[in-house]
């Protein structure tokens, strides 16, 4: 096993910008490797990182409809994504740490603590919501085909829960610990496993294919919430800046990140587009949920329901890819956030112990294993739903700081009329780059406070913010006192 070796605490001072960078880059040029990633296998990455299939999306058909719902994720892909998926590209190939030290170039180290440290609790918390969402998943299958009841929650509910988790966590754990590039390659064939029964649904709905109800606008759910709606979209189409914190693992970044964004963005996109119309040739929506064959009314998921009236078999094969889905997301996430965390160790944000990897490779077993014991901790106790709204607030906060830094780095570079030095980035003026992110901007700001029914989220939220801020403070005290104590050492030396 190995680990970068220590050095020595930065010193908040008035070069500790440029100290830390150097340092940063020095770290990174003796920790990385000659990238063996090629651009198809990284798009399956940030395809996983985003989604991993459409489940979850239909949830905003049901609270509006199938033609708001589709026209809607176009319209939020070109205004959310997009802006993400291309700034986060040129990020990611001219700074090979991640978000980490994207927030860092722009606002320093005290700022760059900070969102590091929200970062450590966003991806704990949504790390935890995947082994939430599987279990969810499996929950059902237990009240399905086992041979007793059990209401969720009770003895009975642990009993199964627990080890259940316990299996799937330590399968995360092993396929984390074999890399980024053989987990992609995993990606691959859990890619087909999603996307393939919904195509092979497509072609047997086809000769009745009817898209019609994709221009009915008429909302009849008794739920309809077009904001909810808007937020289920957003939450399908989140997870961009990961990438750059494997992207120093491409063959070539300045060619294989911005292919693999944009491969991405389509492979998603035409995730949650198929199935829809899968849905719409198959399932009545403009039937009201007063009557029992409303699909607003179905007990069973939508893709389930659909693929009942279409071909029966296909709807366990439906099952069987949902969790595929799970998995590849829970999987993938995992590992990109633990890159995340090693990164957060070439700036001082995170102990040296986040960066120990295996000798000879770039798996930091360590943020592996910690993010999945403090998430399996929490995954015990809560549902998805009950922690999803809170893991989408702590990431809008990130993306506000993402996109800040972005425009901050290229206006910086404007104004002292210094070029813009990278393999890959955006050649418009700030001021056209500013209108392009600021879409992202307003629809993270919404984020933030479109929380009906839910307002403790922004309490907690708060709540987070507040201790994190103390954390960052008091870490930053610290390293000023041994700054002082060293300065003063030298000096009485010298002397």
């Amino acid at each position: 096993m190995s680990s970068p070796a220590p050095s020595t605490t930065p010193s908040i001072s008035k070069d500790f910008f440029v100290d830390v960078i150097e340092s940063s880059a020095t770290e990174a040029n003796a920790t990385n490797r000659h990238g063996t990633i090629t651009w198809f296998n990284l798009a399956i990455v940030v395809y996983f990182s985003i989604g991993g299939g459409p489940f979850g999306f239909e949830e905003s058909i049901l609270v509006s409809n199938p033609a708001w719902s589709l026209w809607s994720l176009l319209v939020i892909a070109v205004l959310w994504a997009l802006p993400q998926s291309m700034t986060m590209a040129e990020l990611s190939v001219r700074f090979e740490g991640g978000y980490n030290e994207w927030v860092y170039k722009a606002f320093g180290y005290h700022v760059g603590l900070f969102h590091s440290i929200v970062r450590t609790v966003f991806n704990v918390s949504c790390n935890a919501g995947y082994m939430a969402l599987y279990y969810d998943y499996i929950n059902t299958l237990y009240h399905q085909f086992l041979f007793f009841d059990f209401q969720d929650f009770t003895w009975t509910y642990f009993i199964l829960k627990i080890p259940t988790l316990i299996i799937f966590v330590s399968i995360l754990i092993s396929v984390n610990i074999l890399g980024a590039k053989k987990l992609s390659s995993v990606g691959v064939v859990l890619t087909v496993c999603v996307i393939l029964p919904f195509v092979i649904l497509f072609f047997i709905a086809t000769p009745k294919l009817d898209l019609s109800q994709l221009v009915n606008f008429n909302v009849v759910s008794d739920e309809a919430s077009f904001p909810k709606m808007i937020s289920i979209v957003m939450f399908n189409l989140m997870g961009w800046d990961f990438v750059g914190n494997v992207s120093s693992q491409a063959k070539k970044p300045k060619r294989d990140v911005p292919i693999a964004m944009v491969v991405a963005l389509l492979l998603v996109v035409m995730t949650y587009i198929i199935p829809t119309m899968d849905l719409v040739t198959t399932l009545d929506f403009t039937i009201p949920p007063s009557h029992l064959d409303s699909p607003y009314t179905s007990i069973e998921p939508l893709y389930v329901s659909m693929a009942n009236k279409l071909w029966q078999p296909l709807s366990y094969v439906i099952e069987v890819a949902t969790i595929c889905g799970v998995f590849g997301l829970a999987a993938m996430f995992l590992q990109t956030s633990s890159q995340g965390l090693c990164h957060a160790t070439q700036f001082n944000f995170l102990p040296r112990i986040f960066s120990r990897s295996f000798a000879g490779t770039a798996t930091p077993y360590f943020a592996i294993l910690f993010q999945s014991v403090f998430s399996f901790s929490i995954a015990i106790f809560v549902t998805f739903n009950q922690i999803v709204s809170l893991q989408m607030w702590f990431l809008s906060i990130s993306t506000l700081f993402i996109m800040c830094s972005y425009l901050v780095i290229r206006w910086r570079a404007y104004i002292k009329k210094a070029e813009v030095e990278a393999l890959f980035y955006l050649p418009f003026h700030p001021i056209l780059l500013t209108l392009f992110v600021l879409p992202t901007i307003l629809l993270s700001i919404f984020q933030l406070f479109y929380k009906v029914g839910e307002w403790y989220v922004i309490g907690i939220g708060l709540v987070v913010l507040f201790i994190c801020e103390l954390i960052t403070i008091t870490v930053v005290l610290i390293l000023k006192k041994k700054s002082t104590r060293v300065e003063l050492e030298n000096t009485g030396y010298e002397s």
